[in-house]
C-alpha cells in the first residue's frame, strides 16, 4: 500500500474518532477488525475505550458507548481495508490510541480476529499494548 494513501487514511480515521468522543475525552484505544467472507462480505467489529477529565477516569457509561456512531468512520476504516486488499497488504485489525494533544499511534495485525472471535484474553492484550 502506498505510504502516503495510508497515512491519509488513518488521519480521516482519527478526525473521525475525536469527532465522536465525548466532551472532555483525553485518550482514546480504538480497536476494529475487518475479515473477508466470500459468502458474506467483510465481517466487521470495533470496540473503544475512552478516558476524560485531566484526572485520566475511564469512560464508564453502561447506557452510552464510549464512541458514538459514525458511517464517515466506518467508511474511513473500509476505505483503508479497500486500499490494503487491492494492494495486498491485507490487515486484520488496526490499534489506534489517541490523545487530545492530537498525537497517536496506530499498529496494524496481520493474524487473528480475538474480537470477532470472542478471544476475550488475547483482545486484552492487544488493547493493553497502548499503555502508556
Amino acid at each position: 500500500m502506498n505510504l502516503l494513501y495510508q497515512a491519509d487514511f488513518l488521519n480521516q480515521i482519527v478526525q473521525e474518532i475525536a469527532y465522536v468522543a465525548p466532551k472532555n475525552w483525553e485518550r482514546i484505544v480504538y480497536y476494529t477488525e475487518r475479515l473477508e467472507n466470500k459468502d458474506i462480505g467483510i465481517r466487521n467489529k470495533s470496540t473503544a475505550e475512552c478516558w476524560i477529565g485531566r484526572e485520566m477516569k475511564p469512560y464508564n457509561n453502561s447506557k452510552v458507548a464510549p464512541l458514538r456512531g459514525s458511517m464517515e468512520l466506518f467508511d474511513a476504516i473500509n476505505n483503508l481495508y479497500k486500499e490494503a486488499i487491492r494492494s495486498g497488504n491485507v490487515w486484520c485489525g488496526l490499534l489506534i490510541a489517541i490523545n487530545n494533544n492530537g498525537k497517536y499511534s496506530s499498529k496494524f495485525y496481520y493474524e487473528g480476529t480475538p474480537l470477532l472471535d470472542g478471544n476475550d484474553a488475547e483482545l486484552d492484550k492487544r488493547l493493553a499494548e497502548t499503555t502508556p
